[in-house]
């Protein structure tokens, strides 16, 4: 088990591991939004029981459509919701996408309360990458 350097505002380097650790799941990663940490085609290794919140860590989401990726949790500097004066959160991007100008942007979803994200959005915080020649990963490359 090896460690990736920490970038563009996260928090905890991820941990490269070179089998399933009990407890995590391994989700496919196929959009470019969490490189260079995770790229396209890796499997990213996420704790399904790791769900508290904690500024700057990457979360598996999902849609209300079923679409997982991969995001950075920050503050929505401002914002807050009047009947708990609580604080509101997005959900980033890690990596930027450029528009037609060249000038890059970040996507990013919210604000969102943080017991609708932990009830709705959030499977597990991201933990890791699981190596590229890891057994569930050469399975996956070999259906058709």
């Amino acid at each position: 088990m090896t460690s990736l350097s920490p970038i563009f505002g996260v928090n905890s380097a991820l941990l490269v591991y070179d089998e399933l650790p009990a407890g995590c799941t391994a989700h496919p990663v196929g959009s470019p939004d969490s490189e260079p940490l995770i790229r396209v085609g890796e499997f990213a290794v996420v704790g399904s029981g790791n769900r508290d919140l904690a500024l700057g860590e990457m979360y598996l989401i999902q849609s209300s459509r079923g679409r997982c990726r991969i995001a950075v949790l920050e503050v929505a500097r401002g914002v807050t919701f009047a009947d708990t004066d609580e604080p509101a959160y997005n959900l980033k991007s890690i990596s930027p996408q450029m528009t037609t100008t060249g000038k890059p942007i970040f996507m990013m979803d919210g604000p969102y309360p943080a017991d609708f994200m932990l009830e709705k959005l959030i499977v597990g915080r991201v933990v890791g990458v699981l190596r590229s020649d890891f057994e569930a990963v050469k399975m996956v490359e070999a259906l058709p």
